[in-house]
């Protein structure tokens, strides 16, 4: 029972990371992409906010929906 939890969490950070993918490809292809500098690197390109999510999830999802929020209202 104790791989319960893990699975939820896998779950949770794929299907958020997948979401990021889909809304970040959207946002591009309207012109609008998400763009933030972290640390003097440059994030904009949907495949580096995808890759970010699912390897540093707990960092990557609020700074996508913060940025996020900045360029949809």
């Amino acid at each position: 029972m104790s791989f319960l939890p893990t699975l939820v969490l896998f779950v949770v950070v794929v299907s958020t990371a997948i979401w990021v993918s889909r809304d970040s490809r959207a946002l591009e292809a309207q012109g609008m992409p998400v763009v933030v500098s972290l640390g003097g690197r440059r994030i904009g390109s949907p495949v580096l906010w995808t890759v970010g999510c699912l390897l540093l999830w707990v960092v990557f999802i609020p700074v996508y929906l913060a940025a996020r929020r900045t360029i949809t209202g």
